[in-house]
């Protein structure tokens, strides 16, 4: 009975984390694509091309998947937390400390109004600046 619960709740971990990889997947295909073949006009096979040349490139999309994972998970936490809804899940924050101030937490919203969305933007701004200079 104990391991049915176990595997019971391992499947829910991982449908969870499944689902906010899905939305991160998709944020991160969305706004790539609306900054480089909506706003720069950019060929889909250009963009293609250019990162099979340099495959190091792949780090930057990695990068702003990572974060939008992130945000799509503590945005989903903090709905849950604060407006009491609950989606089928338990969701949490990641939790992510100052270095300089004791291990402190960063707060919940410190991290969901500036630093993913401005994390986001500059890692988007160094990999349209390095696909438009290659």
């Amino acid at each position: 009975m104990r391991a049915l619960v176990e595997e019971k709740r391992n499947m829910k971990t991982l449908l969870k984390s499944g689902l906010v990889a899905l939305c991160a997947v998709a944020a991160t295909v969305l706004l790539l694509g609306l900054i480089l073949c909506g706003v720069l006009r950019m060929e889909l096979n250009t963009i293609v091309q250019k990162m099979n040349l340099e495959m190091d490139l792949y780090i930057l999309p990695a990068f702003i998947l990572f974060e939008f994972y992130f945000l799509i998970n503590d945005l989903l936490a903090h709905l849950s937390k604060k407006h009491r809804l609950h989606f089928g899940f338990d969701f949490s924050e990641v939790q992510f400390t100052y270095d300089d101030n004791y291990n402190t937490p960063i707060p919940l919203r410190v991290k969901l109004l500036q630093l993913y969305p401005f994390s986001i933007a500059l890692v988007s701004l160094g990999f349209v600046l390095v696909l438009i200079t290659r």
